[in-house]
Parts: C-alpha cells; sequence; structure tokens
C-alpha cells in the first residue's frame, strides 16, 4: 500500500466511530419522526416543554434528542430551549417528503 492510498483510508478506530455516529444520528433521526416532532414545529417554533407535554416524553430527553439532531442540521434552537423546523426536518413533516415517499414504498396489507 502507498502512502497516498493510506492517508485517504481511515483507520479502523475512524471507521468504527463513523459507524457509531452514523446510528446514533440515524437512531436520533428515527425517534423525531415517530414522535412527529416536525409535524407538532409545523406552524411555530415551540419551547421544548410544549412537544414533550404532547409527546409524553421526559422534556430534558427531548432537549437532548433536539441538540443532538440539530448539531446535523436537523432542526433548530432559535433561542433557548426553543426549538424550530429546518428545511431538512421539514422533510420528515407527515405528508411530506421522505415519510410520504416510505410510507408509499410499503406494502399494502
Amino acid at each position: 500500500m502507498n502512502k497516498t492510498t493510506s492517508a485517504l483510508t481511515p483507520a479502523p478506530h475512524e471507521q468504527i466511530l463513523a459507524m457509531t455516529v452514523g446510528f446514533w444520528q440515524s437512531r436520533a433521526l428515527a425517534v423525531a419522526t415517530e414522535l412527529e416532532l416536525a409535524d407538532l414545529m409545523a406552524e411555530k417554533p415551540l419551547h421544548i416543554d410544549e412537544p414533550a407535554t404532547q409527546t409524553k416524553t421526559h422534556s430534558q430527553n427531548l432537549f437532548r434528542l433536539l441538540r443532538a439532531l440539530e448539531s446535523v442540521g436537523i432542526f433548530s434552537q432559535v433561542s433557548p430551549m426553543v426549538f424550530a423546523n429546518t428545511p431538512q426536518s421539514e422533510c420528515l413533516r407527515t405528508n411530506v417528503g421522505l415519510v410520504t415517499m416510505r410510507r408509499d414504498l410499503e406494502p399494502t396489507r
């Protein structure tokens, strides 16, 4: 292996870390979709207590979830403890974007 190839190939621990980060990002995205958080924020930004009450979740845990998703551009904290949709989270809304596409692809029963 030459130096160019080895410089472009991540080290084994970097590969494992990338997989781990990818897992938590996709799981956080799945939870946000299951809770329909983007739908709750469709009209206006919401203080964390509002979606926590509506989804029957612990507000501090929900806050950590939204902060994690904010770190990758999904949702935005517009003021302390207040979150809003971003163009990316708009795709998670019911009957919009990827959620509709996923439901259209599901087999009918």
